[in-house]
């Protein structure tokens, strides 16, 4: 799973025991139980933390094309992130791959796993051959997955076969994040906020609009020198939505 936060459990019903040394420094504690798709989470969680040996990049970006193109268009600015992540990975499709029983394997299509929030936790539905995909077909296919991951509809083949993630922090609000790498994939993408800034054109300050993106990738497959051409490219592709 990509950035499986654990979050919004449920408190217990019998009153915890109270260590009366503990009590005075920390409170009365609420004990939370986690339902079973958080506990299936941190389990996934601490594997990945375990296993994968990461490194994370980030690059900030121009986004005044973005949130133009995604008004002319009537699609949210992220489904147009996710077809120029998809794009950019043709271009460097060392990022469209894995690693697997110590070597690296290339993935010969483009397979997003998007992450959504549902039971308080997120889930990753699997959006299939992005590379071919426009961005309104993609706006289409994530509101069906919201819709049916609320409702706990997701099928199970649904949620495999990514070959790279995409994390929406800035669903969240957040300006930026680092996203965990799932196992068999070498890198996640955390997409933050597009924030409105001033910007300098032609020797005058203007409003403005820019992205950041954080790029975690495994680092038995993903150089530093991989990740730079990757956040380029996408940077590129974003400029020219």
């Amino acid at each position: 799973m990509a950035d499986p936060r654990v979050s919004g459990t449920e408190p217990a019903g019998p009153e915890p025991v109270v260590d009366p040394e503990t009590a005075p420094l920390r409170g009365i504690p609420t004990l939370l139980t986690p339902s079973r798709l958080e506990r299936t989470v941190a389990r996934r969680s601490a594997e990945i933390r375990a296993t994968v040996p990461d490194a994370d990049y980030s690059l900030t970006v121009p986004a005044d094309g973005l949130v133009e193109a995604a008004a002319a268009e009537d699609v949210p600015a992220v489904a147009l992130l996710i077809a120029a992540v998809a794009r950019a990975l043709t271009r460097v499709p060392r990022l469209n791959a894995g690693y697997r029983d110590g070597r690296g394997e290339l993935y010969s299509r483009v397979n997003l796993g998007v992450t959504i929030a549902a039971e308080g936790v997120y889930v990753v539905p699997t959006l299939f051959n992005c590379e071919t995909k426009p961005a309104n077909l993609i706006a289409a296919e994530l509101a069906d997955y919201r819709a049916r991951a609320l409702a706990d509809r997701l099928e199970s083949a649904e949620l495999a076969g990514g070959t790279f993630t995409v994390a929406d922090f800035g669903a969240d609000g957040l300006t930026a994040g680092t996203p965990l790498v799932v196992g068999g994939q070498a890198g996640a993408l955390g997409i933050g906020a597009i924030r409105a800034v001033p910007v300098v054109r032609d020797g005058a300050v203007v409003p403005g609009h820019e992205i950041t993106l954080t790029l975690a990738v495994d680092h038995r497959i993903v150089q530093s020198s991989d990740a730079g051409r990757f956040l380029a490219a996408v940077a590129e592709e974003v400029a020219g939505t």
